[in-house]
Formats: C-alpha cells, sequence, structure tokens
C-alpha cells in the first residue's frame, strides 16, 4: 500500500496559508501534483499554460494511462482548477473552467476547491447547476474534491476510493454531491469501505453506452 506525503501536505498548504493568494493557489497545485502522481499510471504533462490567444489559463494537466490498480474508469487526459479560496467557489468560476473543458473537447475536469462550491446541501442551484448542466448538455464531468478531504487522505487506495466514489455518484445519478462538513464525514467512511467505492465504479460502469 503506497503511503502518501501526509506530513508533505498539510506543511506545503500551511505555508500557503501564510502567503499570498497567488502563493496559496501554488501551495494546493503542488499538493495535487504530489498526490496524484503517486496513482498508477498518472503522471504530470504541464502546469500554468496558458492558450495561444493568452484568453485563459490552466492550472495542471495530467496523463491517465488507466491502469487496473490506479483510475481506469477515467479518460486519457485530466485537466485541475486549483482554488485554494476561504470561500466556496461560485457559478461564474465554474461557468469558466466548464468552457476551458468543453473547447479542449475533454471529458473530465477535477476541480480542487479548498471550501467546496456554493450551492447548499443537495440541492442544485449555484454552482452546483453549473455542474449538472455541463453535464446534461455536453457529457461533461466536473468532479469536486475540497481541502478537507486532502488533508484526511493517508494513502494511494484513499485517493482513488475518493474519485471512484465521487465518479460513481455523479456517473450513477446524474449529477455530483458535494461534500459539507458531514459529507466530508460520509466520504471518509466510504473510502475505508472499499467494497462501497467497488459498487459506485459498477454503477458508473453500467451507465456508459455500449460502444
Amino acid at each position: 500500500m503506497t503511503r502518501l506525503p501526509h506530513r508533505y501536505i498539510a506543511q506545503r498548504l500551511a505555508e500557503g496559508d501564510k502567503g499570498t493568494a497567488p502563493e496559496k493557489g501554488a501551495a494546493l497545485e503542488d499538493v495535487i501534483a504530489k498526490t496524484f502522481c503517486k496513482v498508477p499510471g498518472v503522471g504530470f504533462i504541464w502546469r500554468n499554460k496558458s492558450n495561444c490567444a493568452g484568453s485563459d489559463e490552466i492550472d495542471m494537466l495530467l496523463y491517465n494511462w488507466r491502469d487496473r490498480l490506479g483510475l481506469p474508469f477515467l479518460p486519457e487526459y485530466l485537466l485541475f482548477e486549483c482554488k485554494n479560496w476561504a470561500k466556496p467557489v461560485n457559478s461564474s468560476t465554474l461557468v469558466t473552467f466548464v468552457e476551458k473543458i468543453r473547447v479542449r473537447r475533454l471529458e473530465v475536469g477535477i476541480l480542487v476547491a479548498a471550501r467546496g462550491i456554493t450551492g447548499n446541501g443537495s440541492e442544485l442551484r449555484a454552482a452546483k447547476d453549473i455542474i449538472r448542466s455541463a453535464f446534461e448538455r455536453d457529457n461533461i464531468t466536473v468532479l469536486v474534491i475540497t481541502r478537507a478531504e486532502l488533508e484526511a487522505l493517508r494513502t494511494v487506495k484513499d485517493l482513488v476510493a475518493l474519485i471512484q466514489e465521487k465518479f460513481g455518484e455523479f456517473r450513477g445519478r446524474g449529477f455530483i454531491l458535494i461534500s459539507d462538513s458531514n459529507e466530508s464525514m460520509k466520504s471518509a467512511h466510504a473510502r475505508r469501505s472499499p467494497k462501497k467505492a467497488n459498487r459506485a465504479a459498477k454503477r458508473a460502469r453500467r451507465q456508459r453506452p455500449a460502444p
């Protein structure tokens, strides 16, 4: 069982907390690169790249070889947006991120939002409704990971189970459940129960259309 650098994660995020807004963002990006690149088959491509016109910037792009011990249920390229903000990410920011995914003809984006996104509980409002709309209109999946969820991870297996759970819930139910404090506790419990994560992944596979 490969362990994640938990001390590094805590230390790097604490360093970011003492810095400017760009430094906070850089700290979260460092943590994401350090953790996700430990998943079998996942590796770094580039970070903080702008398009040719300079009109938008992507925080991070990772490749995914779909290793059977890694993230075989996700596509070959994973786009990341990191928001180490003191408040939830709003709907306008989600609109921008979804557009970045769409114009690059990708299927999945992962938003790492320190305090989650706007929209109360399981209600599909505010930023949550943008995610629902992107899925229904363009089959774009946006997974949201919070800082609390990152800090709770101890092993690569925990990280894979977290992504399986989120992807399975999203594809199986047609929308995403974003963690509030209570849901984060449920998520941690699910990661300690691999059978639940496997059932979620199976539900996701059944949702995929036949070729």
